[in-house]
């Protein structure tokens, strides 16, 4: 019978709709509540590092904290997981400042997916504007867009939910486009969900910028990035002689970014 430990682990695991930042700070949470007196073995570590593989800050997180581990003279690292929670409120305080700087002008936003630092620069945004719209693209296959649209909505955003397919239609009418990122490659151009590049080629059709906020922990030595398939059945259960993908992220050029943001 899986414990609590495992049971609190798998719940981060399965979370396809939050954004990387929201799952890092779940698992350092995660972390802090069952390791608060004991060391982590590195056996755990090397597996979390290959269920996240996907996302570089959680990849450096990890790979943080596998160091920390070796070094340690005691059994707790209560002061580390601490440390790094209030260095992510750190580094979004400065990256929320720096957004909001660029989206001054700006009344009428489409974005993608549920970005927890896209949240809440939005939130701290609206503070300023009132007059701020959100379009927020659904997301297939898990409609985490819902989850965003949602939440900007309950703080009085007047808040659109749309299909990917509907993209050019509100492209075309707003301000900027904006979105977070789960890697910074090294040649400039960024991942982010699935339905970004089309949006990043619609805002270059219609002269909009395409802005991409993100930690500098989403930077990453890499130049590539290699598709991972996710389950067939979440796109259609139907006819084995249809060929389906389902893949989760993919690499915008950085010939269609106008600024990639960071703290």
């Amino acid at each position: 019978m899986a414990t609590m430990l495992e049971k609190d682990l798998e719940v981060i695991l399965e979370d396809n709709t939050s954004g990387s930042s929201e799952l890092l700070s779940k698992l350092n949470d995660w972390f802090i509540k069952y390791y608060a007196q004991k060391l982590p073995d590195q056996s755990l570590i090397d597996q979390l590092l290959d269920d996240f593989s996907t996302f570089e800050t959680i990849t450096l997180y990890l790979r943080s904290l596998k160091a920390a581990i070796k070094t340690s003279t005691s059994n707790s690292l209560t002061e580390y997981f601490l440390i790094q929670k209030k260095e992510f409120d750190s580094a979004f305080n400065n990256l929320s400042v720096n957004a909001i700087d660029l989206l001054s002008p700006c009344n009428n936003i489409v974005t993608i997916s549920n970005s927890g630092q896209i949240y809440k620069i939005l939130r701290e945004y609206f503070k300023l504007n009132c007059s701020l719209q959100v379009s927020v693209c659904e997301s297939r296959p898990k409609f985490e867009g819902r989850i965003l649209a949602s939440k900007l909505a309950d703080l009085g955003i007047k808040t659109s939910l749309i299909t990917e397919a509907m993209i050019a239609e509100f492209v075309q009418n707003c301000d900027c486009v904006i979105t977070g990122a789960d890697k910074i490659l090294s040649n400039g151009s960024v991942v982010n969900k699935v339905g970004s590049r089309l949006l990043a080629i619609t805002a270059k059709y219609y002269n909009k910028p395409f802005y991409v906020f993100a930690d500098k922990s989403k930077l990453s030595n890499n130049s590539n990035y290699n598709h991972r398939n996710f389950p067939e059945s979440e796109i259609c259960d139907c006819n084995n002689n249809i060929i389906i993908n389902n893949y989760y992220f993919e690499t915008i050029d950085m010939n269609l970014l106008a600024k990639v943001v960071t703290n």
